[in-house]
């Protein structure tokens, strides 16, 4: 048994004075029938009086205290649900390459892409998440926990720095992402947050394996198609093996490959926020094509139960407040 709110529960409290109240009601109003009736009649009278006076006091208590429980929001028993959020699963794969360092995307490309990260966790409580950073070679930083706030503070340290191999693998990432899963939960994904800059790698393969575990890719592009030259962190510009500036751009094309050919969907950066609902429809648009089903138990609202036996107690003290026994007279 759960109790949701219970600070109602004080109110029971009550039923002692009401109790009390009643009990002097009771004795008072039976001196007072005692001189109308007479000596005569009294003793006719008294056990009508009684027992309707026992009882309406009764129902009157149970009314107030079903009304309380209801309030109280008590949930008893376990039920079958469909799982729309709990045992959720997403992991991030943050490309940090160095053409991340773009700033295309004020202020940079990696900055944007971590606060996109921010915003994803913070729309979707109840979610489980994990964190893979790649370049050349990826690597599982976060495993799936719903400490988000953890995450949050790591995820401000995040730089190329924390990976020396160069270049971006998506196969990698894409593999090691896939890695981190513990569950074999119906609702798990991979947001792929990157500019799609792809110098290592087959994609093709990796894709391959998240539609065989049913997890479909949600690439977040991270840049724009113009491009920009890539400031380091000396503040000096990236270049080339002869001695040019290196300008980046969004390969968005490969991104929305991957995201057809794995069932996910592609969302720009300012669509993030509303990743969610977006998220349960793809998951669940996968789930129909197979027999498991993400299903959880749920504690069951006991709230109409006791509307009911509350409104039953009120019924009970009108009609017995309203009908005559016996003839008194």
């Amino acid at each position: 048994m759960e109790i949701h709110e219970p600070a109602w529960l004080w109110l029971l409290v009550l039923n002692l004075p009401l109790s009390l109240l009643f009990v002097r009601h009771h004795f008072e109003g039976k001196k007072s029938l005692k001189i109308l009736a007479g000596v005569h009649r009294f003793p006719r009278l008294e056990n009508v009086y009684v027992v309707k006076n026992f009882f309406s006091s009764l129902f009157f208590i149970l009314f107030f205290s079903f009304s309380v429980l209801a309030l109280a929001d008590i949930r008893m028993g376990n039920r079958l649900v469909e799982d729309d959020r709990v045992g959720s699963e997403i992991v991030f794969a943050l490309d940090i390459s160095n053409s991340m360092l773009a700033r295309d995307v004020k202020p940079a490309r990696l900055d944007a892409a971590k606060n996109r990260i921010g915003v994803i966790m913070d729309s979707m409580p109840g979610t489980r998440f994990g964190l893979v950073l790649f370049k050349g070679k990826a690597v599982r930083i976060w495993p799936i926990t719903d400490d988000v706030f953890s995450l949050k503070l790591f995820l401000d340290t995040v730089d190329p720095g924390l990976i020396t191999v160069p270049g971006t693998d998506l196969e990698d990432a894409l593999n090691t992402s896939l890695d981190v899963f513990q569950f074999n939960s119906s609702y798990r994904a991979i947001v792929l947050l990157t500019d799609g800059d792809v110098l290592s790698g087959n994609v093709s393969n990796a894709v391959s394996r998240a539609v065989d575990m049913n997890v479909p890719v949600l690439p977040v592009p991270i840049g724009t198609d113009k491009g920009s030259d890539i400031l380091l962190p000396d503040n000096t510009f990236l270049k080339d093996s002869e001695g040019r500036e290196v300008k980046s751009r969004a390969d968005r094309a490969l991104l929305e490959k991957i995201a057809d050919a794995s069932k996910g969907k592609i969302f720009e950066t300012s669509e993030v926020g509303n990743l969610k609902n977006e998220f349960l429809a793809i998951l669940k648009g996968i789930e129909k094509e197979n027999t498991d089903k993400g299903l959880r138990l749920e504690r069951e609202k006991a709230a109409g139960l006791f509307i009911f036996l509350g409104l039953m107690s009120l019924v009970c003290l009108i009609v017995l407040r309203g009908i005559k026994w016996m003839q008194t007279v």
